[in-house]
């Protein structure tokens, strides 16, 4: 009978001395108890020689207690130096056994489990916790050919690894923080999810030119400060290499790596190198690297999605393309991203950049007499400056949100002032046909107003600009912004300049 991940139920006509042994052996074999007769078991173990009360509903394997005994004397578990080995796997640590600093796995060892090292009780927390502090040195065995996922979390004063040649699939140290330094056997084809996540001092890796694939989020949050692949590289996963702030440079190289989601977000990476056959950039597998400023694809197919890149690599590939200064490789992925997308990407861009590609790129994807939208340039830009004023000015949410359903929103005091309210602009019809006329007049587009008294009975309309060209220097930047002004003793309007503040999420006017 195979014990690991199968669940038992002890009946209670078992007695205490068996109860407590037969809970022991099942977990230290990665076996599960159940805590109650209706919960799911595959055996249920019980007394013969006593009378069972309990009536299980569910199908399951009913066994002796003498018959559980003869299962566990014939499927012995190895125990040494604080380890507990069954059919070649480490199943559970007993830290008390343990060697203090040094961890030594036993010879004979093929597979470390991911809960190894976790306790078997949780009374027993704190126990592993002292323990796993005190080590800083962990030894593997030849033997060893697998280490699972987070097997050795919670090591976080782990310094030394050593591992021999014969493991296939590395993984389970994430958030080793004091990891500095690792050599990855040549045996080994696999990094698995999370392997060094978090393992932030983790700066010196030697490489493994055999390894096919790197998990998700592997080595995430740590200190590599470079990377480049090999021929054997197929993938690399989800988040791989995401917040690597020293990671400055990642060359790829070798036959066709798959970059997947995210794999090097928010890293410090400055300088990208693509030199080879093809090659397979995911969904924001460059965002955040705001500090990318040199990308060089020498030759290979490199597909790309419209968020690969951050804005700022984007709107320096489009003025190279546009001066006709790109590579010839660096110019096929950039064009054939804008051919395959077409409009759900250039129409998506910045509002400026907008303006100043989106003929360039509609031309590319072989969209003729394309004429920029200014409308919904002017609607992107209001959006932006919406979630300025939500994020430093505290406007509510739902100003943005209506917003975007083509309502428009205004601020204003109730209850004597001690309130503060927004409400769609049509509940005040003079309202209405103040914005009305001020877009007509101006050709500006309002996309929020304030109702004031502070400088006798006002509104106050937040604006964008007509000209395009305009707008990157009159976003907000501070509490003062620049609005049209309409006051209703003079039936007059100006524009100025404001002071503004909010109060339960409306925005009031301070000078």
């Amino acid at each position: 009978m195979q014990i690991r991940n199968r669940t038992f139920f002890i009946s209670d006509n078992v007695s205490d001395h068996y109860r407590r042994r037969f809970a022991k052996e099942i977990l230290l074999r990665s076996g599960k108890l159940a805590a109650a007769p209706d919960d799911h078991a595959d055996y249920v173990i019980y007394d013969a020689g006593k009378s069972m009360k309990e009536n299980h509903s569910h199908s399951c394997i009913k066994i002796t207690v003498n018959e559980m005994v003869s299962i566990f004397d014939c499927t012995p578990r190895t125990v040494s130096d604080g380890f507990c080995v069954t059919a070649g796997v480490l199943v559970k640590w007993i830290p008390e056994e343990s060697q203090g600093h040094f961890l030594t796995i036993p010879s004979g060892v093929i597979r470390i489990a991911s809960d190894a090292f976790r306790p078997v009780y949780p009374c027993q927390d704190a126990v592993f916790r002292k323990a796993m502090k005190k080590v800083q040195r962990i030894i593997f065995p030849k033997t060893l050919e697998v280490i699972e996922q987070d097997a050795f979390r919670g090591f976080a004063d782990l310094e030394t690894i050593r591992l021999r040649e014969g493991i296939r699939e590395l993984g389970g140290f994430r958030g080793c923080r004091r990891l500095d330094s690792v050599v990855i056997p040549k045996s080994c084809t696999k990094i698995g999810d999370y392997a060094f996540s978090g393992c932030r001092l983790l700066s010196h890796l030697q490489w493994s030119g055999n390894i096919t694939e790197i998990g998700k989020n592997a080595f995430a949050g740590t200190g590599l400060p470079e990377f480049t692949s090999w021929d054997s590289l197929e993938k690399i996963r989800d988040n791989a290499f995401s917040k690597c702030g020293a990671l400055s440079e990642v060359f790829l190289q070798g036959n066709a790596p798959e970059c997947g989601r995210n794999a090097f977000r928010n890293s410090g990476i400055q300088k990208l190198t693509v030199d080879l056959d093809s090659c397979v950039l995911g969904s924001h597998c460059f965002a955040g690297c705001d500090g990318l400023d040199e990308i060089n694809v020498r030759r290979g197919k490199i597909s790309i999605f419209p968020d690969t890149f951050p804005s700022s690599v984007i709107k320096n590939a489009l003025e190279k393309l546009k001066d006709e200064k790109c590579a010839p490789a660096e110019y096929d992925m950039w064009t054939g991203m804008i051919r395959k997308y077409g409009r759900t990407f250039f129409e998506q861009l910045p509002p400026v950049q907008y303006f100043e590609y989106a003929e360039l790129c509609a031309g590319i994807a072989g969209i003729r007499d394309y004429l920029p939208d200014v409308n919904r340039a002017a609607e992107k830009e209001a959006a932006l400056r919406l979630k300025w004023l939500i994020r430093n000015l505290g406007l509510n949410p739902n100003v943005l949100k209506y917003f975007k359903q083509g309502k428009l929103y205004y601020s204003y005091m109730t209850a004597g002032g001690f309130m503060g309210s927004v409400d769609t602009i049509t509940y005040e019809p003079l309202y209405v046909q103040i914005v009305r006329e001020a877009e007509r007049l101006f050709g500006i587009h309002v996309y929020h107003a304030v109702e004031t008294y502070g400088f006798g009975r006002e509104l106050i309309l937040l604006y964008v600009e007509q000209d395009f060209r305009e707008w990157e220097y009159s976003r907000p930047e501070s509490s003062v912004l620049m609005a049209y002004v309409y006051n209703f003793e003079f039936s007059e309007g100006e524009f100025g300049y404001v002071e503004l503040d909010s109060f339960m999420g409306a925005l009031y006017r301070i000078g």
